[in-house]
């Protein structure tokens, strides 16, 4: 659906509105696997690379990817990383995590806090997929502070320059 220019155009046009690290993302079994990474240009800011993997259930992106997945699916997924979880004080509950999905449909992004570096946000929306193609996310990063302070310009951002391709989809 997507060419890998019209997203690379897509990742560049945020990341020169906003100066954050930008990603695409896909699920990975129970991870989300950066598929594409455009590092910040501002000074101090997060860093990541293609290929990276974050959680599916902590990360931003793994939030709005858990959206598309039916509940069976969720609580299967959420039983294999309870399963290899040591710590049975970070196992997480279905309940919560349904209540989770149910706020991030409502909201229409994900903001994860800390999950790959301390200090740093994530912040994630789904790209509109044809019907039969995988999800990816579009996400951008930053310091916890400037993604938290600007996060409805920032999302306000996102969605403008994504909704050309909703009309697409």
């Amino acid at each position: 659906m997507y060419s890998a220019q019209s997203l690379l155009r897509l990742m560049r046009s945020v990341r020169d509105r906003c100066g954050h690290t930008v990603m695409i993302g896909a699920q990975h079994g129970t991870h989300v696997r950066y598929l594409h990474v455009l590092q910040a240009t501002r000074a101090g800011s997060f860093t990541s690379s293609s290929g990276a993997l974050r959680p599916l259930f902590h990360s931003a992106a793994g939030k709005m990817l858990l959206t598309t997945r039916t509940d069976r699916e969720v609580a299967n997924l959420l039983r294999k990383v309870n399963a290899l979880e040591r710590n049975p004080d970070l196992h997480l509950a279905l309940e919560d995590v349904r209540k989770g999905i149910a706020q991030t449909l409502r909201d229409g992004f994900a903001l994860s806090t800390g999950v790959s570096m301390p200090g740093a946000a994530a912040l994630a929306m789904l790209l509109p997929m044809k019907r039969g193609y995988d999800a990816m996310t579009l996400s951008l990063g930053g310091p916890i502070d400037e993604i938290k302070r600007d996060r409805a310009m920032l999302l306000d951002m996102m969605n403008e320059l994504v909704d050309p391709f909703r009309m697409r989809s």
